[in-house]
């Protein structure tokens, strides 16, 4: 592999989140274009992770009957 080339592949893998950077590394690629495939691949597994959790939350919300958003009327002596 080229020194460039290296430098590169190390510089890519620094700039990526932890978790995602760890496989990386120990997918032990050389070329920065099967990293760049890899890392991808990756943060799409990791993003659609948190799209299917925030449906279901955003499920949960739409079914519940109270309304959060809006305020309290205020509380009257009587």
């Amino acid at each position: 592999m080229v020194p460039d080339e290296e430098d590169s592949v190390e510089r890519f893998i620094g700039g990526l989140p932890d978790n995602i950077q760890g496989n990386v590394i120990g997918s032990n690629l050389a070329r920065l274009q099967d990293t760049i495939r890899i890392a991808n691949q990756l943060m799409d597994k990791k993003l659609q992770g948190y799209d299917a959790r925030s449906a279901e939350n955003k499920r949960r919300m739409e079914s519940n009957p109270r309304d959060y958003r809006g305020q309290q009327p205020l509380f009257k002596r009587q």
